[in-house]
């Protein structure tokens, strides 16, 4: 914050875009009861819809600028860090879509090695408990997932953005696709540290300002045919 206040309000700022999106479709920023089975409650608003436009610039602006400030600091300063910072081989799971493209919502679940190599897919996550197991260690109390097939510890994996990242083939939109290029160039491969979750949350976050920007193009957004099931009986 002293060092530099712009960047940090801005950051501020992006982090109040999201929030405020949520809020414009569920009515609240926190636990917004919006979706129903079948779709959502209700349509997105035209004065939403010219909220989030005028605001997605700014946002673009703010991660671009995250971003080459991150890439700045990989190449001056934080070598060691990446290099100790939870780097060891593992597998990654996430979900991917029809095409292998990066996906939050849907698809099916994959599994990938530290080398890339596709460990399984098109898993489904109604039969979880046939290729997910649970390990404990008497120095901890969490319990450690692992992939059953190759048991434990050898089928230990890792989530999230870096996983998420790792375990499709593409992003699926412009800049996403070129940032995820660019990423696995500079570690020349499939990058394992876990201090690389970080740079995985910017590139998700110029893939979600993406996604919102070509759902805001999109005239059906106010279709009253995105409501879910209703209780009328017909």
């Amino acid at each position: 914050m002293e060092a530099n206040p712009d960047l940090a309000r801005a950051g501020i700022r992006l982090r109040q875009f999201g929030k405020t999106v949520i809020e414009l479709l569920g009515s609240r920023k926190i636990h917004a009861a919006w979706a129903v089975p079948n779709g959502v409650r209700t349509p997105l608003s035209e004065k939403g819809r010219e909220w989030i436009k005028n605001r997605l610039p700014e946002s673009f602006e703010t991660v671009n600028t995250g971003l080459s400030l991150f890439k700045g600091l990989l190449d001056e300063q934080l070598k060691t860090e990446v290099e100790v910072f939870g780097e060891f081989p593992s597998l990654f799971m996430g979900s991917v879509g029809a095409n292998g493209e990066w996906e939050h919502y849907g698809g099916k679940l994959r599994f990938t090695d530290s080398e890339g190599n596709i460990v399984a897919d098109n898993l489904c996550e109604d039969n979880y408990h046939e290729f997910l197991g649970e390990a404990v260690e008497s120095w901890s109390d969490l319990k450690f997932p692992y992939y059953k097939p190759m048991g434990y510890p050898d089928g230990i994996y890792r989530v999230w953005p870096l996983a998420w990242l790792n375990v499709c083939g593409q992003v699926g939109t412009e800049k996403a696709d070129r940032e995820l290029k660019e990423f696995r160039d500079r570690v020349g491969g499939v990058p394992t540290s876990s201090f690389f979750y970080h740079y995985a949350r910017l590139i998700e976050i110029i893939a979600s300002l993406e996604k919102i920007e070509q759902l805001t193009d999109d005239p059906d957004i106010f279709s009253p045919r995105t409501l879910g099931l209703t209780l009328s009986k017909e």
